[in-house]
């Protein structure tokens, strides 16, 4: 019987010949009359078979085709089955674990293949569990223990400390070298210099991310670092209780359940998943304490994510039949007489409440209904307007309300821009008194916004407005010690020079308030009403 190998148009004669006395070789040895496989099934029946003269397996016949093709295909079939319960390798390292012998994990399953030979186990899992392996473990652990028990005892006899990193000395070297590397020698020399620090952190209260760019520092942590160890962490602390909004969420909370009135606090049932800081049911009413630090954005990627953040809440809310009303800590803080005297009339508990009809309409002088204004309206007194409006009982100004030129919609004549009571009094049908005296000696209809982080703006539907839309959210800048909000008309580009301590023509106005370190507070938008004659 004679087996032929398909050859390759480019292969020398000389090589097919020699290949071809192999295979003639082989067969002579290893097959019986009827061309079937004669020798033993084994990996080294294999490597007889595939191997070259120095030993080595060959690609040519190391596969299914040569074997099958030379009569050896009950061999080739054991070694395939080997191959198929040895897992995710390759034919060249089950045959080199068939020719280590096989051999098996200590659970039953065949050793892997492991940095160029077989190992001893199938997986790291068993490899830990090895009894032997445990016992070396515990040999390097007792011998540990004893190198390190006598490096101790040797550390106290010349240093009198148990371990190096201990001594003065060392830490210095190591501390100052790790710190050079990490801040720079210029870094360092301004962070230890307790006059300046103090003049910056405690003096100028200048935020700690605002002087670790200034120095150059990547991480404002270093800068905190140095103030505890020029021993400033008093100003820490107390600028830690400044900017907590748990402290002023209490007060509002104990403010409202001294009127009498159940709240919730961090209620996620009403607008779940979203929280409610203060949920009133009774009134469907909630409030929102938004902590400026929290809430103000200090770069251009929390911009972004900020800018519609209150706004999203506050449809939410109103879906769910609440009108939920914004308030900061700052406003709390700095402007607690004026924000009680809003929840008091929200909730219907002002101390004082007057009927319009016994008040009598008066024009009030500009600079006195401003100074109202400023006290007792949260937003302040807004721009100068064209006529003021007021209430008076019993020879007090309990109510004004503005009027001026159409600032935005120059179709309507008329805009409506502030109104208050006296703060802790209602004047009931107050503002649809001083309304309907303006329309009577005023012709046009009349357009107002609602500051929809606030109100909804019912008093206008009640007074025959139309609702007809909502602005984008609109901002108002918090300066960097976080005690202030700025109106964003000081920010424009053109006041930029005057307001920043330094201005960079190249960047926006953004970019250039975030590098001085103030924060950008994104409101809900306004609600356009127009009341149409």
């Amino acid at each position: 019987m004679t087996k032929r190998i398909r050859t390759k148009p480019f292969e020398k004669p000389e090589t097919v010949q020699k290949i071809q006395r192999s295979i003639d070789t082989l067969i002579g040895r290893y097959l019986d009359e009827n061309g079937s496989w004669d020798g033993e099934i084994s990996a080294a029946a294999i490597k007889t078979l595939a191997s070259n003269s120095i030993g080595r397996l060959e690609p040519r016949k190391f596969n299914e085709r040569f074997f099958r093709g030379v009569g050896a295909g009950a061999l080739w079939d054991w070694f395939a089955g080997h191959v198929a319960s040895y897992g995710d390798h390759s034919e060249r390292e089950t045959f080199r674990w068939l020719e280590a012998g096989a051999p098996l994990c200590t659970c039953g399953m065949p050793a892997r293949f492991k940095n160029g030979g077989v190992g001893r186990f199938c997986s790291s899992a068993c490899s830990l569990d090895s009894p032997k392996r445990k016992a070396a473990w515990e040999a390097i652990k007792v011998r540990s223990a004893v190198i390190n028990e006598q490096r101790r005892k040797t550390n106290l006899e010349r240093y009198g400390v148990e371990w190096v990193v201990q001594r003065e000395s060392q830490k210095k070297v190591v501390g100052l070298k790790t710190t050079l590397r990490l801040i720079g020698q210029e870094a360092y020399d301004k962070l230890m210099d307790k006059d300046w620090l103090y003049n910056e952190y405690v003096v100028q209260r200048k935020a700690s991310k605002m002087i670790a760019e200034e120095v150059g520092v990547k991480c404002y942590g270093t800068v905190l670092d140095y103030v505890r160890k020029h021993g400033f962490e008093y100003e820490i602390d107390r600028r830690k209780v400044e900017l907590s909004t748990s402290g002023v969420e209490t007060k509002v909370i104990e403010f409202i359940s001294s009127l009498g009135v159940e709240c919730v606090q961090s209620d996620r049932e009403m607008i779940h998943p979203l929280e409610l800081d203060i949920l009133i049911p009774s009134h469907k009413l909630a409030f929102e304490i938004n902590g400026v630090y929290w809430h103000g954005a200090s770069n251009a990627e929390e911009d972004r994510v900020y800018r519609l953040k209150h706004r999203r809440k506050t449809e939410a809310t109103e879906a769910a039949g609440i009108r939920l009303v914004h308030l900061t800590d700052v406003e709390i803080i700095t402007r607690w007489d004026t924000v009680s005297s809003m929840i008091e009339s929200m909730l219907g508990a002002s101390p004082e409440k007057i009927p319009a009809r016994k008040c009598s309409v008066i024009e009030v002088p500009k600079a006195a209904a401003k100074g109202f204004l400023e006290e007792n309206h949260i937003q302040g007194g807004g721009t100068w307007c064209h006529l003021y409006l007021g209430l008076v009982y019993e020879d007090r100004l309990v109510a004004v309300m503005g009027f001026d030129k159409a600032r935005f919609d120059r179709s309507v004549p008329w805009e409506l821009t502030r109104f208050a009571n006296l703060r802790h009094t209602t004047v009931i049908g107050g503002f649809s008194k001083l309304l309907s005296h303006f329309e009577k000696d005023h012709e046009g209809s009349i357009v107002s916004y609602a500051d929809y982080s606030r109100s909804q703006g019912n008093v206008y539907l009640k007074n025959g407005f139309e609702r007809i839309s909502i602005s984008q959210p609109s901002y108002r800048w918090v300066s960097p010690d976080c005690r202030e909000l700025l109106n964003r008309h000081m920010f424009m580009r053109r006041n930029l020079a005057r307001v920043l301590t330094e201005f960079r023509e190249e960047e926006t106005e953004a970019q250039n308030c975030f590098r001085e370190g103030y924060r950008r507070l994104w409101d809900c938008g306004q609600v356009k009403f127009i009341k149409k004659r």
